[in-house]
């Protein structure tokens, strides 16, 4: 129905009823949404009145790439609230005889539930905080993200990772995190992230590239909750440098803390110590 539609009228006029519809509907042409009618708009842009500028389908419909070929698939939405819609789209035309595609896209946030693939299964069952993200927001996050974080499967979704778990004092550090990943393809490092209390929890992190037919398309981060580890490491060093029946500092500590002392001297020699 939607394709005899732009058979009988010119683009204008059906662009003008497509707006009518309550349906989400994109016109694409080759690898670019050309119109989003006004539902998309509101959802996308947040205001129905906004100009749709044309932009590649795979930047708005996160998943299409995968789905090549197919004439239902599904995808995400990114919202203009920051949230992740999932929706199922229906392709209407045939790009080998006419580059004008509709998509018409339904939510399925209600929808049943499939049984999660063998792979889903596997990455639920680690101990490890798993995060998929796109364009710092989260696609999917393992239960243990949510025990190690403190955050519900609901407050994950969507939810940009910037804000929900990197203090304010670390965000360069991310920046650079996802530079190194660029050049490098893979990084460990160990750091402190919060949690939804606002403490800060001691992780490692493992971070390396979403790659999906040879085109990165995200981040994968893997946290290790080590605040245990780091407690005993630190009971360790106190205990080595302090009197295990008094409680001060050994004589260990005192010719560390002297070696401290004549190496800055000597890079200084206006200071002096006693």
């Amino acid at each position: 129905m939607v394709l005899n539609l732009f058979k009988h009228v010119d683009l204008p006029a059906a662009e003008g009823i497509l707006d009518a519809v309550p349906a989400l509907i994109f016109l694409e042409q080759g690898a670019d949404l050309v119109f989003a009618n006004s539902a998309a708009r509101a959802l996308l842009l947040g205001d129905s009145d906004k100009v749709w500028k044309p932009r590649p389908s795979i930047e708005i419909l996160w998943g299409l790439a995968e789905a090549a070929g197919t004439k239902a698939c599904r995808v995400t939405l990114p919202c203009a609230d920051g949230k992740i819609l999932p929706v199922e789209i229906q392709c209407h035309g045939d790009e080998s005889a006419d580059p004008l595609r509709i998509l018409v896209a339904t939510p399925v946030a209600h929808a049943p539930v499939h049984q999660p693939c063998l792979t889903e299964n596997l990455v639920a069952c680690l101990p490890d905080a798993i995060a998929i993200v796109r364009q710092h927001h989260i696609l999917y996050a393992n239960p243990a993200f949510g025990r190690i974080f403190g955050y519900s499967q609901e407050e994950c979704n969507g939810a940009n990772l910037l804000t929900l778990i990197v203090p304010e004092a670390r965000r360069q550090e991310h920046s650079a995190i996802e530079r190194e990943v660029k050049k490098k393809g893979i990084l460990h490092l160990e750091t402190v992230r919060s949690n939804k209390k606002g403490d800060w929890v001691d992780v490692s992190m493992l971070v390396a590239p979403l790659i999906i037919d040879g085109v990165t398309v995200g981040m994968i981060y893997c946290y290790r909750d080590i605040a245990a580890r780091k407690q005993a490491e630190a009971r360790l060093q106190h205990d080595a440098l302090h009197d295990g029946l008094t409680g001060l500092p050994n004589r260990m500590l005192f010719l560390d803390r002297l070696k401290l002392a004549l190496n800055r001297r000597t890079r200084r020699r206006d200071l002096s110590c006693g």
